[in-house]
């Protein structure tokens, strides 16, 4: 019975200045609107494979922001790849984080003679062409991860935002470098295995955890858009909203129309083409 109240207590607490302090409308993002964002780039069954040097330069061509991950590896190089692990694009088992960049020279990305890219390399096919939308990954060492993003970016100069699902890493670009557009990533989570994660989880899906973050916009899952504490933050306060991830035209005039800014898959290839 003390938990519980204890855990009433902090999410009421949580509640009131998340009303309090979230929502800056610090800034627009309208040269997201001016083409839609390519998710990993623009990939697919018969093109490129996902987070590739091939998708980046072909969301390039047609003038696509592009939306990327980034991991931090064992040596301290960063890796533009999804998964934490690399079996579904590579066949090969194992953590990514748990690996060496000279461990992954050799493994080639799905169906293809592509290869794991690094960040450095992705900045500099892209050479400020286009927008990022840089999503980093969770993971154990925020500080060295965000350090490293940072320092990868100091001298590019295109537009480029941070967002991540781990409120560790914006916290730290809060306090650190508060002139980097940051976003929570989020979406309706509804499980969890143990009563801890649960309780995260639920404090992720709300945006309680944005009293600490103060993000300059949130990007949730496109079917999760209802979910009230988002329409709250993107609209009462003006924080601005991305939404995720979007595979019909349909789903993408509806987006525009609710005044989200969409990030986009296999809209760009077969039949179904913006």
């Amino acid at each position: 019975m003390p938990y519980v109240i204890i855990i009433s207590v902090l999410l009421g607490v949580c509640l009131l200045l998340f009303f309090a302090l979230i929502g800056r409308g610090r800034e627009e993002f309208s040269f997201f609107l001016k083409n839609p964002i390519a998710h990993r780039g623009i990939h697919g069954e018969n093109g490129p494979p996902e987070n590739s040097i091939s998708a980046f330069k072909k969301a390039v061509e047609t003038g696509c922001s592009i939306e990327l991950d980034v991991h931090l590896l064992k040596d301290g190089t960063l890796a533009v790849f999804h998964d934490d692990d690399l079996f579904r694009m590579t066949g090969i088992r194992g953590k990514l984080c748990e690996r060496s960049f000279s461990d992954l020279k050799e493994l080639t990305l799905k169906g293809s003679t592509e290869k794991i890219p690094t960040f450095g390399e992705v900045l500099e096919t892209v050479n400020g062409k286009v927008p990022l939308l840089i999503e980093l990954k969770t993971g154990g060492k925020t500080a060295e991860l965000c350090s490293s993003v940072t320092e990868a970016l100091k001298d590019y100069k295109g537009r480029f935002c941070i967002e991540s699902f781990d409120p560790r890493h914006l916290w730290w670009f809060r306090r650190h470098r508060p002139d980097v557009k940051r976003g929570a990533l989020s979406e309706n989570f509804k499980n969890g295995p143990v009563f801890p994660l649960i309780l995260i989880r639920f404090l992720i899906s709300a945006l309680f955890l944005n009293f600490l973050t103060a993000p300059d916009f949130v990007a949730y899952r496109f079917t999760d858009r209802k979910n009230i504490l988002f329409r709250i933050s993107q609209r009462f306060w003006k924080i601005k909203g991305f939404v995720w991830t979007i595979e019909t035209s349909d789903d993408y005039n509806t987006a525009i129309k609710e005044g989200f800014i969409p990030i986009c898959e296999k809209i760009f290839s077969g039949k179904d083409v913006i």
